[in-house]
């Protein structure tokens, strides 16, 4: 179990297993994680709680948002991109958009490749 950890403070935000996007999306908020064993607290057979699809969708959509404001530039009318550039990467940002409904649940997503600058 990794609990996520801000200024060494629980955010009650824990997960089973980690990948790199959940990674990256908590290192711009300056968390980090924590391996935890499970905890029996006394008299008490529960375990801490895992979070809910919703919460996960939640990361999903912040983590969205930073990849979209890292490529906003392209759209602009000033880019000094190509026309092709642009509409690659106006394709790549609504598929980013098209995420949280094309993917319901957070383990079934794939994410779209960035194109490249060339």
């Amino acid at each position: 179990m990794y609990k996520v950890v801000k200024n060494g403070e629980f955010n009650g935000v824990g997960y089973g297993s980690i990948n790199a996007e959940i990674i990256a999306h908590h290192t711009q908020y300056s968390e980090t994680f924590a391996k935890v064993e499970d905890v029996k607290v006394m008299g008490s057979e529960s375990k801490p709680s895992l979070p809910t699809n919703d919460e996960l969708m939640g990361f999903v959509r912040d983590y969205r948002v930073m990849l979209l404001a890292e490529v906003d530039w392209t759209q602009t009318l000033d880019c000094p991109l190509s026309d092709k550039k642009k509409s690659e990467f106006a394709a790549y940002r609504q598929a980013l958009r098209d995420v949280p409904q094309n993917h319901p649940a957070p383990e079934s997503i794939i994410w779209p490749e960035k194109p490249l600058f060339d």
